[in-house]
This record gives structure tokens, C-alpha cells and sequence, in this order.
């Protein structure tokens, strides 16, 4: 069982938080990205590295966790790589879960409302997305169903 966690750089710390527990539970990251300089300041080559292995890590999961952060005016991100790596995980059929800390769903992506997400869950919680993960890969199917955004109402 093998998972790809998407965020963004400076949320690193709870995707290797989540990567743990997981490790524990026996799930394999395919790639702790959190692990590698960001690279933005690198040169080309080593920013095409980066994004490539990156890719390689989301093709090559049975699952990709993107946790996302809220409403973009709270933070300083709105994660344009956390959504390429979704893209690349619904193109390939890998199921997505989308974390948030609430129920907001931040800067609006009809790709959030695509099949392959097969699970919303609004916590912060990494050991209940970890047990949940676990729960997920063990049947590939979404647990306790989707989590309903404020804007699906």
C-alpha cells in the first residue's frame, strides 16, 4: 500500500507528521518530498528534478492525500502544485482524499467535485486521517462517505 501526500512546501511538517503514522500502520510514502530543498531558487535543472519525481511519486501511489489549508486569504499559498498533483493523480485513476481544517473548502476547483475524490474530511487531526488512510487502502473505497464543503450546500 502506497500513498503520495500533496500540500504545500510550508505544510511539509504535517505531511511528514501524516507520512509517520502511516509507516507505522504499514503504508509506504512514495516520495517525502518535505525531505528535499524546496529548489525554487535552484537552477532549471534541478527544478525539473524536483517536479519530476514529484510526478513519478503521485503515479506511482494507490492513494494521494492532498491536505489541503483552508481559505486561501488565511495563508500564504494557494497551492498550485498541491492541484497539479491531484491532476495528475484523477488523470491516472488514483484516488484522492482532500483534507481540510474546516468545513470552507478555500479557492474554489471544480476537481474537488470529481469522482475520484472519494473522501472530504475536515480535521486537523493527523492520526484520525492516518486510521482513515489506512481504512481507505485496505478496501479502496471511502469509509464514512464524502464530507459536504459549505459551497456544496
Amino acid at each position: 500500500m502506497k500513498v503520495y501526500i500533496a500540500t504545500g512546501f510550508d505544510n511539509g511538517h504535517k505531511a511528514k507528521e501524516l507520512s509517520e503514522l502511516l509507516k507505522v500502520a504499514g503504508v509506504e510514502t512514495t516520495r517525502a518530498w518535505w525531505d528535499i530543498p524546496l529548489g525554487m531558487n535552484a537552477d532549471r535543472s534541478k527544478r525539473i528534478e524536483i517536479a519530476v519525481g514529484d510526478a513519478h511519486g503521485v503515479k506511482s501511489a494507490d492513494l494521494l492525500v492532498a491536505l489541503m489549508k483552508g481559505a486561501t486569504n488565511d495563508f500564504d499559498s494557494i497551492q498550485l502544485g498541491t492541484h497539479v498533483e491531484i491532476g495528475i493523480a484523477l488523470g491516472r485513476g488514483v484516488p484522492v482524499i482532500l483534507v481540510n481544517p474546516d468545513s470552507r473548502n478555500g479557492r474554489f476547483c471544480i476537481f474537488h467535485s470529481h469522482p475520484g475524490v472519494i473522501a472530504r474530511l475536515a480535521t486537523t487531526d493527523m492520526y484520525a486521517i492516518s486510521k482513515h488512510v489506512f481504512l481507505v487502502l485496505k478496501g479502496m473505497r471511502s469509509v464514512n462517505g464524502p464530507f459536504q464543503w459549505d459551497s456544496d450546500r
